[in-house]
């Protein structure tokens, strides 16, 4: 990771704070499902990545701010940056949302919308010309300075804004075949987002002709009905994919954008779709279930692994309010789960395998769902915790999640379980020898069974000379002795208290 990545990423960081957790959600369920399996042989990984993200709400130019960008709700660029200022790509000046306008004589006086790819490459049609994914608030001086030019990497750097604000500039170029005049945009931790907007644009609209000037045939070439990346567009934008990874930024604008246009940009979801479509990996069928997406804590650590070598993938971690915290196991990898559970913290942000472990038990042999029983945690306070799954070749965590645990004494807590020492096989043969087990259970409003299974007859509650006891919600928060007796055989048997989102579980030995 370069400096600047660096920077960005911690100066973006915060960005999660003026968002609540909804707000920065996970890449929808199935909404890639139709791609799944498919390469880039025949272009049939775009073809069907177009057909996911083709048909989106068309919003006008003139009411992308409104409607976009600084909506009242999923705010696209404003509300991201400090004092509810834009996220600017090529200056650094912080604007409000009411400091646009149309024309400047200088730099840090006003910013407007920025075509990244610019109208006219495409003929100032629509929806092209409207669609948020490529439009970014930016400054008038620097917008006008990028003027219709290509992207690239100039080593003098030129800066079209030299009062502070600037990033980069435009300036003479020829190299790897070309000679023009291009735009860059300066080392300042956006190069990442700018090839994954073209990544999204030549997907979207593999099928118009995004090549229709000069400037743009340095970039875009079209070809029997197709917009394709020329050999200069793959290699500079994939060297800029490649060293700046996906930020919360782009994550946050990602579901911004779609709340308003109802579609995604798939190589911020899945950065490494980019991988299939113009790197390493262009003969090979995309397997989504092994795929990291960038909302995924792995995609932190790593950065941008094209799959999970081999380990689970776990995701959605789950509460139910005192009773138990689980998660999804997305794929259980290329070995079988050894182990899986949860592991809790009372530090956000606690590192992976640094938590204390609840482990399920009977370990999960395939995907789906898990839960693990949390009313051992009684102490009140705020628990974080990460659902993890183990096969012989790693761990694996979703990403973190949280629940507090509320003064028994308060109002609205769920039932509390508590239990004497728990019976197991060392009551003798014949009914004079028993154990007693005291039983409590706060807040709750009716009643609580207590059975035994699995029984063979060998054991029953003496209290009642039978195998189920059924308390009132008063005796269950008073508490009460049960007493039980083992009365012939080897064999265990299962106990188990429900009721009232209560379910507690005990094994009985016998021998």
């Amino acid at each position: 990771m370069n400096t600047h990545t660096f920077l960005k990423r911690m100066t973006l960081a915060f960005l999660l704070l003026t968002y609540t957790l909804g707000t920065f959600a996970e890449v929808p369920t199935n909404y890639y499902s139709s791609a799944n399996n498919t390469s880039s042989t025949s272009d049939a990984l775009r073809i069907a990545l177009y057909d996911i993200i083709k048909s989106h709400t068309v919003i006008g130019y003139s009411s992308l701010l409104e409607q976009v960008y600084a909506a009242a709700t999923s705010p696209s660029d404003f509300n991201n940056g400090p004092n509810n200022t834009l996220e600017d790509i090529y200056s650094s000046k912080p604007y409000k949302s009411t400091e646009g306008g149309s024309s400047a004589t200088e730099c840090g006086t006003g910013w407007n919308k920025e075509h990244t790819v610019p109208q006219s490459w495409f003929g100032k049609a629509s929806p092209m010309v409207s669609d948020a994914f490529h439009i970014y608030p930016t400054d008038i001086r620097m917008n006008s300075a990028r003027n219709n030019y290509p992207y690239g990497d100039l080593p003098a750097k030129p800066k079209n804004c030299d009062i502070g604000y600037g990033k980069g500039g435009s300036a003479a170029y020829t190299s790897d075949g070309i000679g023009t005049t291009i735009f860059d945009p300066g080392d300042a931790g956006y190069k990442g987002d700018l090839a994954r907007t073209y990544f999204y644009m030549l997907t979207r609209y593999r099928d118009k002709n995004l090549a229709q000037t000069a400037e743009a045939q340095v970039m875009v070439a079209y070809a029997n009905s197709v917009s394709e990346f020329t050999p200069y567009s793959v290699s500079l934008l994939m060297k800029w994919h490649r060293e700046d990874p996906v930020s919360s930024k782009e994550r946050i604008r990602n579901d911004a954008i779609y709340v308003h246009q109802g579609n995604r940009n798939p190589f911020i979801d899945y950065p490494c779709l980019a991988e299939y479509m113009w790197g390493d990996s262009t003969t090979k069928s995309v397997d989504f279930s092994k795929l990291v997406s960038s909302y995924d804590a792995s995609f932190t650590d790593q950065g941008c692994p094209c799959e999970t070598p081999g380990a689970p993938i776990v995701n959605t971690p789950t509460y139910t309010e005192g009773i138990t915290a689980g998660g999804n196991i997305a794929s259980t990898g290329d070995a079988a789960i050894t182990e899986n559970g949860i592991e809790w913290s009372n530090t956000s942000g606690f590192s992976n395998g640094a938590g204390t472990k609840i482990v399920a038990n009977p370990t999960a042999t395939t995907t789906g769902a898990f839960t693990v029983d949390i009313s051992s945690l009684t102490t009140p306070g705020t628990y974080y915790f990460k659902a993890y799954a183990t096969n012989s070749i790693g761990t694996s965590y979703s990403v973190q999640s949280s629940f507090t645990i509320i003064d028994p004494a308060q109002v609205g807590l769920g039932p509390n379980l508590v239990m004497g020492t728990l019976v197991t096989n060392d009551i003798a043969f014949g009914e004079s020898n028993s154990k007693e087990l005291f039983i409590k259970i706060s807040n709750v409003t009716s009643d609580i069974t207590i059975t035994l299974t699995n029984n063979n007859g060998n054991y029953k509650f003496a209290t009642t000379d039978t195998t189920t006891i059924t308390l009132t919600a008063a005796e269950a928060t008073a508490g009460k002795k049960i007493t039980l007796t083992r009365n012939e055989g080897n064999n265990g048997a299962t106990l188990t208290i429900s009721g009232n989102g209560v379910n507690k579980v005990h094994n009985i030995g016998g021998n």
